[in-house]
């Protein structure tokens, strides 16, 4: 649900047809950057900021029953496992809320002041590459917990998973705050108090910043794919060389397995987003 709401955010934006304007007293039409792009019908508006909330709503409720879960047994706090899942389900949720906040708040007004949108798109990017680190942090666990039995309660502690925590925190942040300092100094001091629709193309617009996004998301991905892969190679190969615990094994290998399939989807996404940028840059030149 999450990857349906960034994606068809993306499209909208990259169309730029969601500003609400029968709801605002425009035209059918609506002026960003200098173009003209058609609007939605109020109806047909109102109806996908509905469905919007309302998977919001069901999936939030999910997460926050989790969540609660969690904080309920001390058992919890003491594996490394269940660590990295809260982690994952509260970046999840984090990265739902600010999907939904960025694509309603879209159709409800046509801009809003840079500075609330470039927190917005900074968190809302923060929490959507820390996902495919995340997995592959949890990918390592489960190859450590089958590969290195005798050795894991040494190799994953609780200490060491809140330091893998901050190190995936340090590298999600990176590419945000790298665009906001090229931002910074290209850009005039007065741009971050004007108001702009916001989207990140229109936000952090020097080409400078795609170039190094392109370069940083094909790296990092391909690490990632490379981890998941590796320790789903040797997750295999530990089980038909396993006499016993066979059962535990397979639970290992459908996880990474899982792991893989959503790294898969983040990728198809990511395509997505510099399939739309590709355009837009090929549109300026």
């Amino acid at each position: 649900m999450v990857m349906f709401l960034q994606s068809e955010k993306v499209m909208t934006e990259s169309n730029c047809s969601c500003s609400l304007g029968p709801l605002l007293g425009n035209g059918s039409s609506s002026q960003t950057g200098g173009a003209v792009f058609p609007q939605d019908s109020f109806s047909n508006a109102l109806t996908k900021n509905i469905v919007a909330m309302l998977v919001w709503l069901m999936l939030s409720i999910i997460n926050s029953s989790m969540v609660h879960t969690f904080l309920r047994h001390s058992f919890f706090y003491e594996n490394p496992r269940y660590i990295m899942f809260i982690i994952m389900v509260i970046n999840d949720a984090l990265q739902l809320t600010l999907v939904t906040a960025l694509y309603v708040v879209s159709y409800i007004f046509r801009k809003i002041h840079a500075s609330v949108c470039c927190l917005l798109v900074m968190t809302a990017v923060f929490s959507t590459r820390s996902t495919p680190l995340i997995l592959a942090g949890m990918a390592v666990e489960r190859y450590a917990s089958i590969c290195f039995p005798l050795h894991y309660s040494q190799m994953c502690t609780v200490p060491r998973t809140l330091v893998l925590v901050g190190v995936i925190s340090v590298l999600s942040a990176l590419p945000p705050v790298t665009d906001l300092l090229i931002t910074l100094v290209q850009e005039p001091p007065t741009f971050f108090h004007t108001s702009i629709f916001c989207d990140q193309s229109l936000l952090f617009r020097h080409r400078s910043i795609y170039y190094k996004n392109c370069v940083f998301d094909g790296t990092y991905l391909s690490f990632v794919v490379l981890a998941l892969i590796y320790t789903y190679c040797k997750i295999v190969l530990t089980a038909r060389a396993a006499s016993t615990g066979l059962v535990l094994v397979k639970r290992a290998r459908n996880t990474v397995l899982l792991h893989m399939a959503q790294v898969g989807s983040a990728q198809i996404q990511m395509f997505g987003i510099i399939t739309s940028m590709i355009r837009k840059h090929v549109f300026w030149f």
